[in-house]
């Protein structure tokens, strides 16, 4: 399947014969959000199959912007490939990725590129997805690490907490944070989410709800010790059960004007509560 490259515009140019020709130029199309907020190192958007590889299933899903280029979510085998989705009412009729709670997952192939998950700036991940209530008790839907003593992060939903788990390569966990809030574990609800951490501080927001937290230990400036994986941790288990529609990272903890720009945007995409 062809995409379009990166930041290529779709720029087409027509000189009209004779004097006094005119020309039309059609630009790149107009920047989203998810660009406009600044240190966008990826953005993986669903709607579009343009950045999804596979027609049913999908084996790879690309980064349409940031920093990072087009590095891929990847699936190789057939039997742990999400499902691409179409016109899912629940996410205001937008294409999203199903993953099936049982044995589905994405892995990025390249760790060393994720260590501004690390750096002493923080980071923010900005997600719009649904979780399924007939899923597992406790599902994963980002993990980086799965030791104490290893570097990553792990994002993971019981039916009572959410839990964001920093691992900066000591024993125990540091910057393990978790709520027992009703609005970030609430299930058969589509939402939007963000996680930031780091520089003294983590905050998430889930569709309104905001609850922040003192960052205690700093995350190392290593990078992770293990790939990245959505929709489980790595050995397997707390596999996500629901729809993912969008993955965004930024190099920083996002401000509030930042997060509600970014949950305006979702609002209008996908009908979920600002």
């Amino acid at each position: 399947m062809s995409r379009r490259p990166r930041g290529a515009g779709n720029t087409r140019g027509m000189r009209g014969g004779g004097r006094g020709g005119g020309g039309i130029v059609v630009g790149p199309p107009a920047l989203e959000a998810p660009e406009l907020v600044p240190g966008l190192m990826a953005w993986y958007d669903s709607r579009t199959p343009a950045w999804i590889t596979g027609t049913t299933t999908v084996s790879g899903w690309v980064s349409r912007a940031g920093l990072l280029g087009a590095i891929p979510w990847s699936q190789g085998s057939a039997t742990n490939q999400p499902t691409y989705a179409l016109a899912v009412p629940e996410l205001g009729g937008k294409n999203a990725l199903l993953l099936d709670g049982v044995n589905d997952w994405l892995v990025t192939s390249n760790q060393n590129a994720w260590t501004f998950l690390h750096n002493g700036t923080g980071a923010s991940v900005f997600r719009v997805y649904r979780m399924d209530s007939t899923g597992g008790s406790v599902q994963a839907v980002l993990a980086g690490q799965n030791n104490p003593v290893h570097i990553g992060i792990t994002n993971t939903f019981s039916t009572t907490n959410a839990i964001l788990q920093v691992a900066n390569g000591v024993s125990p966990l540091a910057n393990s944070w978790s709520f027992a809030a009703a609005a970030h574990v609430a299930r058969d609800v589509s939402r939007w989410q963000m996680w930031g951490y780091g520089a003294g501080l983590q905050h998430s927001r889930v569709s309104g709800s905001s609850l922040s937290n003192p960052d205690a230990v700093a995350p190392s400036a290593a990078p992770p010790s293990h790939v990245l994986r959505l929709g489980s941790s790595p050995t397997g288990t707390s596999p996500f059960k629901g729809h993912i529609a969008q993955e965004i990272y930024y190099d920083h903890v996002l401000a509030a004007g930042e997060t509600s720009q970014l949950a305006a945007w979702a609002a209008a995409e996908y009908g979920v509560a600002a």
